[in-house]
């Protein structure tokens, strides 16, 4: 009668929506993954747009550095950290602008380096020691 033995036995409606949830979600899923396109190929820079590049990060390097050693003045690992957070920025903004990969710019970047590109000042290719920062 009013035992509740028999609504027990029922299947419960919270279970079939969570279950039939999970199945859409899988299913919707499955046949995105089935119809997705690969990635196309990133474009790379050529040899005078690698140089280009390079020139640009070159040129930025002495206005970089003096203003990460401004930031923070005694501390050369902090200055040299500052740079490159800074120099990063550059990197995604350039790879950005011509439409290719963050690797191929730092490329362009460790190539010059490593090639003796020519360039309007010296950049700098050694990492200070890290030491305790001074109180500032």
């Amino acid at each position: 009668m009013g035992d509740g033995s028999q609504s027990s036995k029922l299947p419960r409606i919270d279970r079939w929506i969570g279950a039939t949830v999970v199945v859409a979600v899988l299913l919707v899923a499955s046949v995105r993954a089935a119809t997705a396109k690969p990635p196309q190929a990133a474009a790379r820079l050529d040899d005078a747009a690698r140089r280009e590049v390079f020139r640009q990060f070159a040129a930025r390097e002495p206005h970089q550095r003096a203003r990460a050693e401004r930031n923070f003045r005694g501390d050369a690992w902090s200055q040299d950290d500052d740079f490159h957070a800074v120099e990063m920025q550059q990197a995604r903004a350039i790879a950005r602008r011509q439409r290719v990969s963050l690797g191929e710019v730092l490329r362009a970047l460790d190539d010059g380096m490593r090639g003796d590109w020519p360039m309007s000042g010296e950049m700098k290719t050694t990492v200070p020691p890290c030491r305790p920062r001074p109180i500032y």
